[in-house]
């Protein structure tokens, strides 16, 4: 019989973007693509919201938008600063505690066949 861990599972995001699948798994980039959701929201909300040092969330957008799942748009208020959209689509999710993956919206995966 396998030994089964009393420690929770590790969270995981899967995300459409483009003709692949992005997997999220670091809880700040997971709460920050959380956070903008279907809005926009510029640098400073998300520094704070996530009260973060502004490096260590630049590396995180920088990184996040290296992988397709979010796009900067420059403010029109202020062309020095960024705001973010989200640009992936979330399709499969895991929960903390349980062994399921579940699918958030299988249309994703009709559109391959």
């Amino acid at each position: 019989m396998e030994h089964e861990s009393s420690e929770p599972r590790a969270h995981f995001e899967l995300y459409a973007v483009d003709d692949r699948i992005v997997d999220l798994r670091d809880p700040t980039r997971i709460r920050i693509v959380h956070f903008i959701g279907d809005s926009e929201k510029d640098f400073d909300e998300i520094v704070t919201f996530t009260g973060k040092a502004k490096s260590t969330i630049s590396a995180h957008m920088d990184t996040l938008e290296q992988r397709g799942l979010i796009k900067s748009i420059v403010n029109e208020q202020d062309a020095r600063k960024k705001k973010y959209v989200v640009i992936a689509k979330l399709v499969a999710m895991s929960s903390k505690n349980e062994p399921i993956i579940y699918v958030a919206d299988n249309s994703y995966f009709k559109d391959l066949e």
